[in-house]
């Protein structure tokens, strides 16, 4: 590791993934559901990532999280 790199530290990851074929539409409700049963939990980072192949496409929602204290 270099020096001049920082460390989070995360006590842990909950990854959100959906097909369009699937409806992401409503990937953000399951989001949204996920921070209301866990409001002892505080997002540190979130990335949202988008892939696809020649027949589908993939959101995916990745939320670092920590206890809150």
């Amino acid at each position: 590791m270099c020096n001049n790199e920082l460390v989070t530290r995360f006590d842990g990851v909950q990854v959100f993934s959906t097909t369009r074929e699937l409806g992401s539409g409503h990937l953000g409700d399951r989001v949204t559901a996920w921070r209301r049963e866990h409001p002892n939990l505080r997002p540190l980072e979130v990335n949202v990532r988008q892939s696809s192949d020649s027949s589908r496409h993939c959101l995916t929602i990745v939320v670092w999280w920590e206890h809150a204290h």
